[in-house]
């Protein structure tokens, strides 16, 4: 297996994109699979523990350095990895100017203003809001009115943005969660009602591109310490582009770095292996986001910058998140108990190389029987995905920087990949199954005391016995399912009567 450069000839190891070609897998058809399941593999479970643990040894220098660890935020721990630092990709040329990410150089200060203008009417957003909690929801909610229905939450739940930051800058809006000055939003506005977005010319996406960062850093945000999630597909789907996507969400957690929560999403997970293939087993009409992105870096001879915000949100990424006061469970897809017993091997092998993190017990999902156990099965569970996403940002970094032992990292990931793919990504995997959650008894954590599960991705839990979509209240059901798919802004449409869903806990 070969890397080279695509699309542009590179002016600095900064700027290359990584390209991963072989005769094996060269064909049309098979680029536009998955690149584990295209190859139909039987993976032995005796197999699992070893190969995993293969990848403890791939980055021996990962956490050799160490004379400056109390005055930088580095190093980081994922999982067993220790991060020296996130300058993972090499510098650029000598000599050349390199700009910080985003052009941030170039960035308007930020503006704080005592009277905010009436943003909600400036942004004439064509569509309504459904608010659901977990008692019940209310439908046909104005824009205007969102941010009465969403005065009293602690945490507000988006469903999925399709790779589009319209629908996330509108959605915040509405929310009162953000403003910025009125001149600043007429500017924004003509730039993201523009159809340049979803052009295909890297020099018009570029310009338009840089006009939007400059708007950026006049975003304030209003939540204080109010908690935002993000349920997925945030990147790489059909939205514009995810360079503004990135900085917006960037921006916002500058000024609140606790304030956003993102769940790992088919979409976004689909970013790892397109950063280290350049292939994306969705299909390019899916990930045009992710695709005009790169091309704009690329244009702008950016894309270290870009690489490293990608790998930045994943890292921070979430399969599991939940809130033990309401004892609610997020996950992007319509999980199942057959989800969550597909993460055990890959559990039990991540607890051999961290014992010091888990329980004696292990982590079987029977023996989760209370908010306790699923909060640390939560945890474990994130912490393997952080871990697997480093695995990435490694082989990349060798890559890019020419280690001499790239190839070798790469073989190993490709191991490591076998394992982990097919329980995240297969047609049943944890971030892609789809399913009406019908059966009571698979539920996720429905004996361990969770109450409420929320997700996007598919619509078919809407219809479910168990669904606050179907039957608009709780009635005294023990456990409920808020299903937070629409088409609202997949793609460059709004379709009528459709509404974006929204999810708080009081």
């Amino acid at each position: 297996m070969s890397f080279q450069g695509k699309r542009k000839a590179a002016s600095g190891p900064a700027e290359i994109f990584l390209q991963a070609t072989s005769d094996k897998n060269s064909s049309e058809d098979q680029s536009q699979q998955h690149p584990i399941l295209a190859e139909d593999r039987e993976i032995p479970p005796g197999n699992i523990k070893r190969s995993c643990s293969l990848f403890v040894g791939l980055d021996k220098s990962v956490s050799d350095e160490s004379s400056t660890q109390e005055e930088q935020p580095y190093p980081r721990q994922y999982g067993r990895f220790t991060l020296v630092s996130e300058e993972f990709y090499a510098s650029p040329v000598a000599g050349a100017p390199r700009e910080g990410p985003s052009g941030s150089a170039a960035m308007a200060p930020l503006q704080v203003h005592k009277n905010p203008p009436d943003l909600v009417h400036e942004f004439g957003i064509p569509y309504n809001f459904t608010v659901m909690s977990p008692d019940g929801l209310k439908a046909g909610i104005e824009p205007q009115q969102l941010a009465s229905e969403l005065k009293s939450a602690r945490t507000i739940v988006l469903g999925d943005l399709h790779g589009s930051y319209q629908k996330l800058i509108e959605t915040l809006v509405a929310a009162d969660l953000i403003d910025m000055p009125k001149a600043q939003a007429q500017h924004y506005l003509g730039l993201a009602n523009s159809p340049g977005n979803f052009s295909d010319h890297s020099l018009l996406l570029s310009i338009l591109d840089k006009a939007l960062q400059f708007v950026i850093p006049s975003i304030r945000w209003k939540g204080g310490d109010r908690q935002l999630i993000l349920i997925g597909d945030v990147l790489s789907d059909r939205g514009p582009l995810d360079t503004v996507t990135l900085s917006v969400i960037e921006h916002i957690s500058q000024q609140a770095p606790n304030a956003i929560v993102r769940m790992a999403s088919n979409h976004d997970h689909n970013v790892l292996g397109y950063l280290l293939d350049e292939k994306s087993f969705l299909g390019t009409a899916f990930v045009s986001s992710m695709l005009r992105a790169c091309d704009v870096a690329t244009e702008n001879k950016q894309f270290g910058d870009l690489a490293q915000k990608y790998f930045r949100y994943l890292l921070q990424s979430k399969l599991l998140h939940f809130d033990s006061e309401t004892k609610t469970l997020f996950a992007h897809a319509p999980i199942t108990e057959a989800q969550l017993k597909g993460l055990e091997p890959l559990l039990e092998a991540f607890q051999t190389r961290s014992p010091e993190q888990v329980k004696p017990q292990g982590f079987q999902v029977a023996t989760v029987s209370g908010p306790k156990d699923v909060e640390h099965f939560v945890s474990q569970a994130n912490l393997l995905y952080q871990e697997y996403v480093v695995a990435h940002l490694l082989v990349y970094r060798a890559f890019v920087q020419n280690q001499d032992d790239a190839e070798q990292k790469r073989a190993i990931l490709k191991q490591y990949e076998n394992c982990v793919e097919p329980v995240l990504s297969g047609e049943e995997g944890f971030l892609w199954v789809r399913g009406p959650l019908n059966q009571a008894e698979s539920l996720p954590f429905s004996k361990a005391g969770v109450k409420t599960l929320v997700h996007g991705h598919d619509p078919q839990s809407a219809y479910s016995p168990f669904s606050l979509r179907k039957s608009g209240e709780r009635a005294g059901r023990d456990y409920v399912v808020a299903n937070l798919d629409q088409n609202v802004r997949k793609g460059n449409d709004v379709p009528p009567n459709e509404e974006s869903v929204i999810f708080r806990i009081p």
